[in-house]
């Protein structure tokens, strides 16, 4: 795990995005969100910024696996222009998650 830091800013978290399209999201930061292994999560996509936003929802299809980890199907990935193996920058917004390519 990586810890970026940017003047002006609090630190995020970098993770890599694996073969499988999967994204491990740091205890620490589940646990600061009160997400809990099998919580539902939505998904929002900002299409100028690039970013992914997620946010506990019970009718959500999107879950947080048994490892902490979630699966970034290949049409979000398309949409976001996302590959795999891509470096993303985790952050927290208020009660949300927000996922960014730091590419």
């Amino acid at each position: 795990m990586r810890i970026a830091t940017h003047v002006g800013t609090k630190k995020a978290t970098i993770r890599t995005v694996d073969d499988f399209g999967r994204l491990l999201i740091p205890q620490k930061i589940r646990n600061q969100l009160n997400w809990q292994l099998g919580d539902r999560l939505a998904t929002f996509v900002e299409t100028l910024n690039n970013r992914l936003i997620l946010y506990k929802s019970s009718a959500a299809e999107m879950a947080i696996d048994d490892y902490g980890r979630i699966r970034i199907t290949p049409q979000l990935r398309n949409e976001l222009d996302w590959e795999i193996f891509e470096e993303i920058k985790i952050s927290v917004s208020n009660d949300r998650l927000v996922l960014h390519s730091i590419t």
